[in-house]
């Protein structure tokens, strides 16, 4: 049971799929929404999707009819992939008692947040023979608010692929269908545009970048309810003209591929799959990332820059830094790839999910 978008919960979920279908796996995705634009990547591997309208607050109006949709599912086992309230209920509708849940963002470092998720635990935990996290640092938060069910906990990391090194042309290719200069720097990102993601951030620095870098581009690709506004504050920076808002990109490593740099700010994120992706792509990485499991990717002046503040000058020393000095530059990006290449393995993450699967059903 999952949501049908393009965002990193999403594609993890949709490697996972297409990765056991070839290892004697079927797979039903249920929706509490409408099918959205992951839809086309389920269908494509043949994988029915059943989707819901989302109606009322948190999609209560929606649970009754994902509660019969659920009971009438026959199946093995039952992955939902992110807790919610509905959910949680609605998959006890089900026929089978094996289930596993996956867990993708973090718990919150505030007691309220502690408080709900112990309550969501203690509720709903034992209903789970797994319960996966995809850093060690969710699931240290978990053992820290449900230590009685630590025996259930396991890290799964997410898969990222590195693929082959772009040839020029191919590069050259992609900047033009952004609009973007073949030869000019370009500082990008990728992901919602919501606040928690810190667009504004970006758009300060990207402001202080361009001020040192007269012929720097930048790239947004993504969509959300904050677009309205960022395109207004970028309009504001002085940034009209040099800042492109693409929208999704279903290839967003057709978006690495274009870039010198990635920028990736937010508040939170338990692992941050857009600087995986980055930096498996051969670009380097500076992010600022206030709470979460960053620095499990990320070690600072290693395999990238990351701060624990959303220090803006800082911020755009590093980039300047990443757009000038070519040794430096090479070797950050060559330790990233090794990281990416040595700790998120597609297999790894296969075969894990698959020993896992095989111990619940029997």
């Amino acid at each position: 049971m999952q949501c049908t978008y393009l965002g990193g919960t999403e594609q993890t979920m949709y490697t996972l799929m297409r990765g056991l279908q070839g290892r004697g796996f079927d797979f039903t995705v249920c929706s509490m929404h409408p099918p959205g634009d992951g839809a086309a990547v389920l269908q494509e591997c043949g994988i029915p999707v059943i989707g819901h309208e989302y109606r009322g607050r948190f999609g209560w109006r929606t649970h009754r009819a994902l509660r019969r949709t659920i009971g009438r599912l026959d199946c093995d086992l039952v992955l939902v992939s992110g807790p919610t309230l509905s959910g949680a209920v609605a998959v006890r509708h089900s026929r089978r008692t094996r289930r596993v849940l996956t867990v993708h963002y973090h718990h919150g470092n505030r007691p309220a947040d502690r408080l709900k998720w112990g309550a969501f635990y203690r509720l709903f935990g034992a209903d789970y023979a797994r319960i996966t996290f995809l850093t060690d640092f969710i699931r240290r938060e978990a053992e820290a608010v449900a230590p009685h069910l630590a025996d259930r906990f396991v890290t799964i990391r997410a898969p990222i692929a590195v693929p082959p090194a772009l040839s020029a042309d191919r590069r050259a290719e992609l900047r033009a269908r952004w609009g973007l200069s073949s030869d000019a720097p370009v500082v990008a990102n990728a992901g919602q545009l919501i606040p928690r993601k810190r667009w504004d951030v970006f758009l300060n620095v990207a402001a202080r970048v361009a001020q040192r870098e007269r012929d720097a581009q930048f790239l947004i690709a993504g969509d959300g309810p904050a677009r309205p506004a960022l395109e207004a504050r970028a309009r504001a920076l002085g940034l009209d003209g040099r800042v492109r808002f693409i929208g999704w990109q279903r290839d967003t490593y057709a978006v690495y591929g274009a870039s010198d740099v990635l920028l990736f700010n937010s508040d939170a994120d338990a692992f941050g799959r857009t600087p995986a992706e980055a930096m498996a792509c051969g670009v380097p990485v500076v992010a600022s990332v206030a709470y979460g499991g960053t620095s499990e990717l990320i070690e600072h002046g290693r395999n990238g820059f990351l701060l624990d503040r959303h220090e803006e000058g800082a911020l755009a020393e590093h980039v300047c830094d990443l757009l000038r000095a070519s040794e430096r530059r090479a070797r950050i990006i060559r330790e990233a790839v090794n990281t990416v290449r040595d700790r998120y393995g597609c297999r790894a993450f296969l075969d894990a999910y698959e020993r896992m699967f095989r111990e619940v059903l029997a």
